[in-house]
């Protein structure tokens, strides 16, 4: 929470609020994605459970219904081996992420079993990057798992450019966070953070 926006925002915001919007800049929703979330929505109609991964379909556009509200949010504990990873680049603390990334993974011994990693801030809505993921499934972060995952991100992530970051910048700096975000995780795994 300390990287959401300002102490403002932070302190009158909810976490609902923030899934429920659909920034595709906010750090909230990635991480929801990446903690496979299942978010339960209700109407007058009844309720619905739907999968943080299946919540988001597009810019600032959700699963919700007109009629629907997020009432509940669930996130299962997290399993032995499990780590988590977050980092974003922004102009200024606090300001919208240039790129950014949740990352949850599991370690086990000196390999990656499973995981997810997603992306905020280069799409209409958190990205999943499956084709990088693939690289590091399996793996260690050695160097040359390392390049194959950023070099993979081309197939996961088609950032938009504006006034804020190009195209390419965005792309630089996601497969930059890519690598600190995997050496991260693998450094708390062998209890070096």
């Amino acid at each position: 929470i300390r990287h959401v926006a300002h102490p403002a925002i932070r302190n009158r915001g909810t976490f609902g609020g923030s899934l429920a919007l659909g920034d595709p800049a906010a750090e909230l929703p990635a991480c929801a994605v990446a903690l496979d979330a299942r978010i339960m929505v209700a109407s007058t109609r009844g309720r619905r459970t739907i999968g943080a991964r299946d919540f988001y379909r597009g810019l600032f556009d959700t699963a919700l219904e007109p009629d629907e509200l997020i009432v509940q949010v669930e996130i299962d504990a997290i399993g032995d081996g499990w780590r988590s990873g977050f980092c974003e680049l922004a102009r200024r603390r606090g300001d919208f992420a240039l790129v950014g990334l949740a990352a949850h993974m599991c370690v086990s011994g000196s390999t990656f079993e499973d995981g997810r990693l997603v992306f905020f801030g280069v799409g209409g809505a958190p990205t999943p990057a499956r084709h990088a993921w693939e690289q590091i499934k399996g793996r260690w972060c050695e160097p040359p798992v390392l390049t194959a995952a950023r070099e993979a991100l081309s197939r996961d992530l088609d950032p938009p450019g504006d006034t804020s970051a190009s195209a390419a910048t965005r792309m630089h700096l996601a497969q930059i966070l890519l690598s600190r975000v995997v050496v991260a995780v693998a450094a708390n795994a062998e209890g070096k953070v």
